[in-house]
């Protein structure tokens, strides 16, 4: 959830190489921490982690019987990191297109805040039937950390859009700026009041945007 940016003071040329040098090491952080989360995922899809059905084991009074058809097999660890992955860049990518096209229109942008919200509960819904309660919970706590809008950014920096849309430089203009004051409902957001107009500053979200990446893998891999 963005807001509008607050352009910043344009006299403050004494800072300006110490901010440009930290949002460079912060961008930097961003695409390293993406890289080593979708290669985590790859592993564990190609190290055999996927679900393996034992040969039925069949005696010479049981070989005659009907096998059962109804076998429950349970997600794979690879296959519940796969399902987080793929539900956690398709949500984002319904955010960045939605967003864009409603952002210019109050109404259009409070019908758009409606559909995401059935999103996000029909991906919720579809991650817990098919790889299980704690990927479904995983989603949302990467949601909930604020990876989604930081995957957003990334969708803004790889497509650059014209027209209305956020282009590229905006993830470094807005949150390494430490404009951003549309992360109220984060856990860092609550925890300064979820005042909807102070800013938080941009290394304090990647830094919760890490840890809550950490933690929703952890709970897609041990549930």
């Amino acid at each position: 959830m963005r807001g509008t940016m607050v352009a910043g003071n344009s006299d403050q040329c004494g800072s300006l190489q110490k901010r440009s040098s930290r949002r460079n090491v912060l961008s930097a952080f961003r695409s390293l921490l993406f890289i080593a989360i979708l290669v985590s995922t790859g592993q564990y899809a190609m190290v055999g982690q996927f679900r393996e059905i034992p040969p039925p084991m069949l005696s010479a009074a049981t070989d005659s019987l009907p096998m059962p058809t109804d076998v429950d097999v349970q997600p794979s660890t690879g296959e519940k990191l796969l399902w987080l992955a793929g539900a956690s860049a398709a949500f984002s990518l319904f955010d960045y297109i939605g967003f864009n096209m409603a952002r210019t229109d109050d109404g259009s942008l409070k019908l758009y805040r409606v559909m995401q919200v059935l999103v996000q509960a029909g991906l919720t819904w579809l991650l817990h039937e098919m790889a299980g309660l704690g990927t479904a919970v995983a989603f949302n706590v990467v949601w909930w950390t604020w990876g989604m809008d930081a995957l957003y950014y990334v969708y803004t920096d790889m497509f650059n859009a014209g027209g209305h849309w956020e282009r590229r430089g905006a993830f470094e203009r807005a949150i390494l700026g430490n404009q951003c004051t549309w992360a109220w409902w984060t856990p860092l957001g609550i925890s300064r009041g979820m005042d909807n107009k102070r800013p938080i500053a941009g290394d304090a979200l990647m830094a919760q945007m890490a840890l809550g990446a950490a933690a929703a893998i952890t709970i897609t891999v041990t549930f």
